[in-house]
């Protein structure tokens, strides 16, 4: 059986956009597990979704830590033997706090990309690009409106 490790932020845990609180869609619709039943029982798709997670840890969650450089060693080391790893960071890099600026979210991927190379050199990195953000994100208090520009910027250098 094949692993396939999915490590992201709310988009990979299945955050539903505008509500209050931690609420997810069902298993049913989000990608992970869409990929899964895509993919059949020859593969096992292990689902790690964190959300805030941010990709380069300027910033972290006061509940939970959401830098992706400090758990995810941890995440693959658990999640052994991974034949595939999917990243899927870079919206959370985005938020007004972090101060985002052009190549923040590929280094902090880069430095992923390595520790992966590093613990699990077989395992083959796919790389997903953030969602592109619009304009009704301004009505979360943690983004402002060039968070939807630089969201063209942060895709298209993970991409």
């Amino acid at each position: 059986m094949k692993r396939i490790l999915c490590f992201g932020d709310s988009n990979t845990w299945g955050y539903i956009p505008g509500t209050s609180s931690l609420q997810r869609f069902s298993e049913s619709e989000r990608w992970t597990s869409l990929l899964q039943q895509r993919l059949g029982s020859e593969y096992k798709v292990i689902e790690f979704g964190l959300c805030g997670c941010e990709s380069s840890g300027k910033h972290t969650n006061i509940y939970f830590n959401t830098d992706a450089q400090s758990i995810y060693s941890s995440v693959l080391a658990a999640s052994s033997p991974v034949d595939m790893v999917i990243i899927m960071l870079g919206t959370n890099d985005l938020k007004t706090v972090n101060e985002w600026k052009q190549g923040d979210t590929a280094a902090g991927i880069k430095k992923l990309i390595d520790t992966t190379r590093i613990l699990a050199p077989q395992t083959q990195i796919v790389l997903a690009a953030p969602i592109l953000l619009d304009e009704r994100i301004v009505t979360d208090l943690e983004f402002t409106i060039a968070a939807v520009e630089d969201s063209k910027t942060c895709a298209a250098e993970v991409a």
